[in-house]
């Protein structure tokens, strides 16, 4: 099993970002951040399907280790939200 706890910085992020044919990200961005969305029901879904979304990326677990190292504090990494990760 790999360890992914080790340190991932931006550049190897970059580029997996980069070569990946398609990641849901690049179309919505927005969405990911769903805290910039207004409190309630609109934020929550928001949230939501930017999870959902990450379900579908190539690059999901390299999304959420770099969130992780780089601790993120805000929007949805590797489908997870600030308070998962």
């Amino acid at each position: 099993m790999s360890n992914y706890r080790r340190e991932y910085g931006y550049t190897e992020f970059h580029h997996k970002v980069e070569t990946a044919e398609e990641i849901p990200c690049r179309d919505i961005p927005e969405i990911f951040f769903p805290d910039d969305f207004p409190a309630g029901t609109l934020r929550k879904k928001a949230g939501e399907m930017a999870k959902s979304l990450c379900n579908e990326c190539p690059i999901k677990m390299e999304c959420l280790l770099f969130a992780v190292t780089n601790k993120e504090a805000f929007g949805v990494w590797g489908g997870t939200l600030p308070h998962e990760r």
